[in-house]
């Protein structure tokens, strides 16, 4: 009769031995070859035949699923910390701030997750799949060994044959296509070999050389070392890097009153510009506000235009920044023009460099705003300055004597609102033609051809039957007002911004910081950097975090 049945350590002896017969081709002990598990899995060596089967059948089916039990228990440990290092680095990315994290963080979720699902396969399915892998394998006989019940082979079928009969198709594809590229690129490959071999033998030698002159070695790495540390105050810093695309644009702005013939003939001259490059493909223009933007704020009128400007298929950074020059310093000779140099970005970002300027007096806000604009006029790599606090809107100011308003038996309320009826006009009434309703406005004043002097006679009311005019309970004064009132975290401010030309982001805020650090602001006016770079050290801040972080993980 046949032993009785073997414990699990003895199999498991038995398959090792029988894996280092089949590597290595010694036969086993008359021991082993009659003991029990060799008795229960069939060994029996007397017989050719009966022999080979035995070992056919461990080797091919039990020996599959220990195999592949015992080598996902391996390895698993393995693969587990190798894979939590990797997701370790990226996972503290999620915790950026600002243009980083929208740079960076989408990309840091997807490897994250890629890395665990595949350890996640590593370790079950495909264990599992090696384990079940459903080969047929006949005795002697041609008999063939029962794999599993109706619905196991039907799972075997749909995500095992199938599957790997697609495998071998792609494969045999892909491998014709490789092999035709092969020959294609034979040239150029045994050009690489070539190469390849001579660094092989090189190496060795230099390699020898290294060791026996271990001080140099040591010296020239230290000294590069040195070098490669003093060389990173020298490095550039941008958020972004400015991208050339071949189109580029200036909105300009004459000052206020400038009539639309005038803004017209001066786009006109930017054109006969650029008429003469060759450079450029295609350049439009618009003189007015109409269409000067897609977020109309209404200041836009005949005094503003916009040129767009299209460069030639092929040029490089070099041309287009020749053109912006020579548009910029035709722009710069005009006095009293203000311009804007826009270019089309992949992201939406603030001015380089700004500076806000907060106080709560209008005046000092001005002044403090002037003042900073002219502290930065001068620091190279900055250009097209602009201050959001500049004066240029014409206005009439109407300041009311409330001390006369009282004496005379006058309202403020009244009065302003009667001054506003006259100026602007009340709707009367409206009429409709068809869908339309058009409104009928009436007022005292023809806007057409009024005049200043016209708002001084105003009649404003009537006291015992004499009017009263306007330039009599108030000052009347002709002035520019504020282009906009801007306010940021509750606070009244105003903001001066440039673009950069020529020097990195980095170099023209450390300039920039030391200029408004020697300002003399007066008492309440406070001035700070911000812009992208705000945003660049906000991102740095995050990165830092994130690498401390990583580190932390990792080890």
């Amino acid at each position: 009769g046949y032993p009785s049945q073997p414990d699990h350590t003895e199999k498991e002896t038995l398959f090792q031995l029988l894996d280092a017969q089949r590597q290595t081709g010694i036969q086993l002990t008359e021991h082993y070859a009659m003991s029990p598990a060799a008795s229960v899995c069939g060994l029996y060596f007397g017989h050719p035949e009966a022999r080979y089967f035995a070992v056919d059948r461990i080797t091919r089916d039990q020996v599959e699923h220990y195999a592949a039990r015992k080598g996902a228990s391996e390895v698993g440990h393995a693969v587990i910390a190798s894979t939590l290092t990797t997701v370790a680095v990226f996972l503290p990315v999620v915790f950026l701030e600002g243009v980083a994290a929208q740079l960076f963080r989408d990309q840091a979720l997807t490897v994250s997750f890629s890395l665990l699902a595949a350890l996640a396969v590593s370790l079950t399915l495909i264990p599992m799949m090696v384990a079940v892998s459903g080969r047929k394998h006949a005795d002697g006989g041609g008999h063939e060994i029962p794999t599993g019940g109706r619905f196991r082979r039907a799972g075997r079928f749909a995500f095992i044959a199938i599957p790997s009969f697609i495998v071998r198709i792609l494969r045999t594809i892909f491998g014709g296509i490789l092999k035709g590229l092969g020959l294609l690129t034979r040239p150029i490959t045994a050009v690489f070999d070539r190469i390849m071999a001579a660094v092989t033998d090189l190496y060795p030698r230099l390699l020898r050389g290294a060791l026996h002159h271990r001080a140099l070695v040591l010296a020239t790495a230290a000294v590069a070392f040195a070098g490669s540390i003093a060389l990173v105050p020298s490095l550039g810093v941008d958020l972004i890097p400015p991208f050339a695309q071949g189109e580029f644009a200036f909105k300009v702005q004459l000052p206020e009153g400038t009539p639309l013939e005038v803004t017209d003939h001066f786009i006109a001259s930017l054109s006969d510009l650029l008429e003469e490059d060759e450079t450029v493909e295609s350049f439009s223009s618009i003189a007015g506000g109409a269409g000067l933007s897609l977020a109309a704020t209404g200041t836009e009128g005949e005094n503003t235009a916009r040129i767009q400007v299209r460069m030639n298929p092929g040029s490089g950074p070099l041309q287009e920044d020749a053109v912006i020059a020579r548009l910029r310093s035709r722009l710069a000779e005009t006095e009293g023009l203000h311009f804007d140099f826009e270019r089309a970005t992949f992201f939406s970002f603030r001015t380089p460099v700004e500076v806000e300027v907060y106080s709560d007096s209008l005046d000092e806000l001005h002044d403090a705003a002037t003042q900073v604009a002219s502290a930065l006029a001068g620091i190279p790599g900055l250009v097209d300055l602009r201050s959001s606090a500049e004066m240029g809107n014409p206005e009439v100011q109407v300041r009311f004597d409330r001390e006369q308003l009282a004496r005379l038996g006058l309202d403020l309320a009244t009065v302003a609102a009667t001054v506003r009826t006259k100026v602007q006009g009340d709707v009367a009434t409206r009429f409709t033609e068809g869908d339309r309703e058009i409104d009928i406005r009436v007022r005292v004043l023809d806007q057409s051809d009024a005049k200043v002097e016209d708002i001084h006679g105003l009649i404003i009311g009537h006291v015992d039957g004499r009017p009263i005019f306007l330039k009599s309970v108030a000052q009347i004064d002709l002035t520019e007002g504020p282009t906009e009132i801007r306010r940021i975290g509750q606070k009244r401010a105003a903001v001066v911004g440039g673009n950069l030309s020529g020097r990195d982001m980095g170099a023209v805020a450390e300039d920039v910081r030391a200029r408004i650090k020697d300002l003399a602001l007066p008492m309440g006016v406070s001035a700070a950097l911000s812009g992208q770079e705000e945003e660049l050290q906000s991102s740095f801040r995050s990165l830092a975090l994130a690498m401390g972080l990583a580190i932390f993980l990792v080890y």
